[in-house]
C-alpha cells in the first residue's frame, strides 16, 4: 500500500475542509522535511498540524496559493490500495 500526501486547509471558524493540494510523490520527502517531520518516520499515522511558515513552505514547494488568514493547514497522508488501478477516486484516508 502506497502513501500519498496532501496539504489541506480547514476553515478556522467552521472547521470544514476548504481546500486540498496533492503533493507529488517526488516532493513528499521535502514536504515532510518542511513540516518538521523526522524522516525516520516513513509514513504519518494521521494529520500533521502545520504552522503558517510550514504551510507556506509546502505551498511554495508545490506551486500552490493558500489562504493563511482564514485557514489552518495540515499535512495529511492517504493510502492508495495497491490492487486497485491508480486513478482519481481510489485514494482513501489513512
Amino acid at each position: 500500500m502506497d502513501t500519498v500526501y496532501r496539504l489541506v486547509g480547514y476553515d478556522r471558524t467552521s472547521e470544514f475542509l476548504e481546500e486540498r493540494h496533492d503533493i507529488p510523490q517526488s516532493k513528499a520527502v521535502a514536504a515532510k522535511r518542511a513540516a518538521g517531520i523526522a524522516l525516520a518516520n516513513d509514513e504519518l499515522m494521521g494529520d500533521w498540524p502545520l504552522s503558517d511558515a510550514q504551510a507556506r513552505a509546502i505551498a511554495a514547494l508545490i506551486n500552490s496559493s493558500i489562504d493563511l488568514d482564514d485557514r489552518e493547514y495540515f499535512l495529511e497522508p492517504y493510502s492508495v490500495v495497491d490492487d486497485v488501478p491508480h486513478r482519481p477516486g481510489n485514494v482513501h484516508a489513512a
